[in-house]
């Protein structure tokens, strides 16, 4: 027998946590129907909605400060036209010295203002909701540099990619996100001397949970079930290890890489072997190959927290607290948790 469709009420519980409420007459539409038809309507929708692009095309904020000495007060109302741009382009309003700081900080307020609306009209609803939960998740502070500011339109893009897709591919595209590596400093992360910060973060909060962290070990052997492959959770010495797999992968900021070579200054993600570690490692219990190909160590460390399944508890747990409640329903964690393992 086929389920029954939703009702009214409970649509209206469903557009409520899953959407941004119901508009005139969508209750009674969404009410009709089960709630895999929703679902899998709202999973249809193409990433890229005409109407809604042109809406957030069509919307002008205003931008006003002083100019230099002599010139004129900037006091106009512009289009959102740096999200258009590339993001080398907007990178290059990082520049303090050249660019005003309401210049600075236009991508991040325009980048706001077409979230709100997106919100407010966008048909993929479940999406944005997604969008939501995952910004949270893997959150940037605009105000710690000018580069983080700059790149979150394409911090933002790249968790748009994959707010529906594997949770590994996500991973990575978090990982490489120049404002991710700006925020947490593994833009500078080099061998001999690592950065801890993404590493920890990655673990603590991104995939396994504090809730998994053994505080108390002083080596891999000491985590449960380590020493057969299957560690319960991770401890310091997992964090000091990721964290030289992920030496090396940087933002493309104009660095020297010796007296001739240079990166680019164009914000793009940038992995330089010569600043890699590539000596042993051991990480969740998992023993390393030495000098892996290009980006391997790190990935592989995407690989294990990903596939752990003290990851499937803490993030499944959050996305029942974040669309269902607070507290979240054991029965639905548990069921988001084994389909998250499948």
């Amino acid at each position: 027998m086929p389920p029954p469709p939703l009702g009214i009420e409970a649509a209206r519980r469903l557009l409520g946590r899953a959407a941004y409420g119901a508009r005139t007459g969508e209750a009674e539409q969404v009410g009709r129907l089960t709630l895999s038809d929703w679902l899998d309507g709202q999973f249809a929708l193409p990433l890229d909605n005409p109407t809604t692009t042109a809406h957030i095309a069509a919307l002008a904020i205003p931008i006003r400060y002083p100019a230099g000495p002599g010139e004129q007060m900037v006091d106009e109302l512009r289009p959102l036209s740096t999200l258009a741009r590339t993001h080398a382009q907007r990178w290059a309003h990082a520049d303090g010295r050249r660019i005003a700081g309401p210049e600075r900080d236009r991508p991040r307020a325009e980048l706001v203002l077409a979230t709100i609306a997106r919100k407010a009209i966008a048909p993929d609803q479940l999406r944005e909701r997604m969008m939501e939960f995952w910004h949270d998740h893997f959150s940037v502070a605009a105000q710690s540099a000018p580069h983080v500011a700059v790149s979150l339109a394409e911090h933002d893009a790249r968790i748009r990619r994959h707010a529906f897709g594997n949770f590994a591919a996500l991973l990575e595209a978090v990982a490489t996100s120049p404002a991710m590596l700006a925020y947490l400093n593994n833009r500078s992360s080099r061998a001999g001397a690592p950065n801890e910060n993404y590493a920890r973060e990655l673990m603590e909060l991104h995939t396994l949970g504090a809730a998994a962290y053994h505080p108390d070990a002083r080596a891999w052997r000491d985590v449960p079930g380590a020493a057969e492959g299957r560690p319960a959770g991770y401890f310091d010495g997992d964090v000091w290890e990721a964290a030289r797999a992920f030496t090396g992968w940087t933002v493309s900021a104009g660095q020297r890489l010796d007296a001739v070579q240079a990166l680019p200054d164009n914000g793009a993600f940038a992995y330089v072997e010569r600043w890699h570690d590539g000596y042993q490692k051991r990480v969740l219990g998992q023993e390393f190959t030495p000098f892996s190909p290009a980006m391997a160590d790190g990935r592989k460390v995407i690989e294990l927290c990903a596939a752990h399944p003290a990851t499937a508890r803490h993030v499944c747990a959050k996305l029942a607290r974040f669309l269902i409640g607070d507290p979240p329903p054991p029965a639905a964690v548990q069921r988001a948790t084994e389909a998250f393992i499948r």
